[in-house]
């Protein structure tokens, strides 16, 4: 569910609520006409954004525009010139006892009391107007998400950023032996660094492994894949697993706990 809620004036927030708790973001300035994000120079794969947007607002020498996504919602930030901020301030508003912070991948993973991740702002990304990648990254500052651009006068503009709020939302289970969960987490968001997206396939991996992170970045989006990674690593690396058992994985919520699936539904 995403709800545009006022807030105080020129501001909005973004409700995303599911099934693992719910998350608010204030989107920074005025609110104005709402039109769709330029997008110049984004490849292909980073906006998931679905139908018309949802708010956009206005800032010096830039605008924001939210989008509802298959997971959640994204919010791009257009910087129209080198004279724009450098800071984007997104204030959160969590589930009492959750918390918000930033993971070496660059991503924001937000856990509950109890520690068990539940949803995440994926490591943010930024090109200019050329296609090339802009340095951006995340910081947490007293609850509030500030997103970083280092751009300069030499790029391309406008250049676009996203500072993407995933929330897991209802999907199919992903069924996934014994053998093959233990390998995936295993995995660490560093495996993403250094390669490269082609739709859903990564060039760093091979065999039944990129065949199982397709089926995730089908679900969520080549930038949520990292994260989605981070969460089930953190979650069931080194959990006491039947190698020959067949297990589902929520994509909904990917650190709650397995299902037990058929084996058919795992080639047994």
């Amino acid at each position: 569910m995403y709800v545009m809620d006022g807030n105080a004036p020129g501001t909005a927030t973004v409700h995303t609520q599911s099934p693992s708790g719910a998350v608010r973001i204030t989107v920074p300035g005025e609110k104005s006409e709402t039109r769709p994000a330029q997008l110049v120079g984004v490849p292909v794969g980073h906006f998931i954004g679905e139908g018309a947007p949802l708010l956009t607002t206005v800032l010096s020498g830039a605008t924001t525009t939210t989008y509802s996504t298959p997971c959640g919602s994204q919010t791009l930030i257009t910087v129209e010139s080198d004279k724009a901020p450098h800071d984007y301030r997104f204030p959160l508003a969590l589930s009492t006892g959750s918390t918000a912070k930033v993971e070496a991948d660059g991503s924001v993973l937000i856990r509950d009391a109890a520690g068990t991740a539940t949803s995440a702002f994926v490591a943010p990304w930024a090109f200019d107007a050329e296609g090339e990648p802009v340095p951006t990254t995340f910081r947490i500052e007293d609850g509030t998400l500030v997103q970083r651009i280092d751009f300069n006068s030499s790029n391309a503009f406008p250049l676009t950023a996203d500072p993407t709020s995933v929330q897991w939302v209802p999907w199919p289970v992903l069924a996934i032996s014994g053998a093959e969960l233990k390998v995936l987490a295993g995995l660490t968001a560093a495996v993403f660094v250094g390669g490269a997206w082609v739709g859903c396939t990564f060039s760093k991996l091979t065999g039944w492994i990129a065949k199982v992170v397709s089926q995730i970045c089908t679900v969520i989006g080549v930038g949520g894949v990292a994260s989605a990674i981070a969460i089930i690593n953190g979650t069931f690396r080194g959990a006491n697993l039947v190698a020959t058992k067949c297990y589902g994985i929520n994509l909904s919520n990917p650190s709650a706990p397995l299902r037990d699936m058929p084996g058919r539904d795992c080639g047994f």
